[in-house]
Parts: structure tokens; sequence; C-alpha cells
């Protein structure tokens, strides 16, 4: 790839439009050769946070704005998800669980976890404009060519 790709995706806070996102990082994925495996991870992960987002820093409320903007080059896609809600990411409580004992699995509440374990970072702010910013990283490998 020559240059960065840039895709920016605004979708309404509505879970029906989640996804519109999930369709955008598929492309890109694709477009950067990323193993099948791999971008189904990513965009799991995508519609998660897109998920999260409207779920809990809207409170399911529709009419406002989720942004996603993916940036991808030569060794890795970025994903930023954004929002204006209250609190964002900081209001979903990461959990601790045994995988050794499936039926103590929760029905909900494992997004973050997910997130976590399948990128290779992840990190959460706000900007100097008030958004609530969650950034994903993960790094290509084993890109097919």
């Amino acid at each position: 790839m020559a240059s960065p790709l840039v895709v920016q995706v605004e979708i309404e806070s509505k879970l029906e439009n989640v996804h519109t996102v999930q369709e955008a990082v598929h492309d890109v994925c694709e477009r950067c050769g990323m193993e099948d495996e791999t971008r189904y991870d990513v965009e799991l992960c995508v519609v998660e946070a897109a998920t999260n987002v409207i779920r809990h820093a809207y409170k399911g409320r529709s009419g406002e704005t989720v942004s996603v903007k993916i940036s991808a080059d030569d060794e890795q896609i970025v994903i930023e998800v954004a929002d204006r809600g209250e609190l964002g990411f900081l209001c979903v409580r990461p959990i601790t669980v045994q995988v050794s004992d499936i039926t103590s699995l929760p029905e909900g509440g494992m997004g973050l976890a997910i997130i976590q374990s399948l990128m290779d970072e992840v990190s959460y702010g706000s900007s100097k404009d008030g958004r609530n910013i969650f950034l994903m990283k993960k790094r290509f490998q084993g890109k097919e060519r």
C-alpha cells in the first residue's frame, strides 16, 4: 500500500446501523490483504465497540452520532470509535472469568474483555472537544499477498 488508507464512517446511534461500520472495516481489512480470521476478529471488535457506545454511552438513545475512523497502512489497522455520550467506555467494567468453567461465563458484559484479548492495543480517553475516544490497533500478521 503506497499511502495510508483512511475511511471515516458516522452512524446514528441505532443498533441496526452498526452493520455499516462492520462493512467499512471489512472492506478496509480486505483491501489491506488481512487474513480472514484476523479480519473477523477486527470486525467483531468494532461491532462490539459501536454497540457498547449505543447501549452504554448513549443509553440506547437514537439521534446521537457514533463516529468511526479506520486507518490502515502496511503494518497495522487503527480504529477510533468516538462519541459524545456519558462516560463512554468508562461505564463498562471489564470482568474476569474462568474460561475453564464455561457455566460461569456471564451472558453479557464481556465485550471489553473480548476486544482486549483480540486487539494488539486498546486505549480510552477524551479529546479536547469533549468526545470520548476508544482506540483499537491490530498489526498485520500473515497478510495474504
